[in-house]
């Protein structure tokens, strides 16, 4: 009987490779995968907290990634969670700006806590990826 696997090598690798660092994905050795993943927006104001529960149930706490960004700056994704004081340059280079973020997961949801601290409104996106590994 044969036996099948399925393998994915870097680019410039061939699946017959026997070092396992130049694989990207192979399905007899414990790699972790994206079980879920997305993105989600909202709008709020300065001070305001916006919490964003994103409902993955898995059944197990799995490993997460969580990214930010906002609209004040469009083209910087910050990884999450983080705390930005106000005395010091946060990740938008803007001593002013202070955006304060926390996670929560358990088997069933995810949830991203961003505290608004720009002087104004602002959009703000997560991108998230939840792993197929427990925590």
């Amino acid at each position: 009987m044969s036996t099948y696997n399925l393998i994915i090598s870097k680019d410039g690798y061939d699946i017959s490779t026997i070092d396992p660092r130049n694989l990207i994905f192979h399905s007899e050795l414990d790699t972790a995968a994206v079980a879920l993943q997305g993105t989600s927006q909202q709008t709020g104001n300065s001070g305001n907290t916006l919490t964003f529960t994103i409902t993955h149930g898995l059944g197990f706490i799995p490993f997460a990634l969580v990214y930010l960004k906002t609209s004040y700056y469009p083209n910087n994704w910050k990884w999450c969670p983080f705390f930005a004081a106000s005395w010091a340059a946060d990740f938008l280079g803007n001593k002013d700006t202070v955006y304060n973020t926390n996670i929560r997961i358990d088997g069933t949801n995810l949830v991203v806590r961003v505290i608004l601290g720009n002087g104004s409104s602002d959009k703000v996106t997560i991108k998230y990826y939840l792993f197929n590994v427990a925590m």
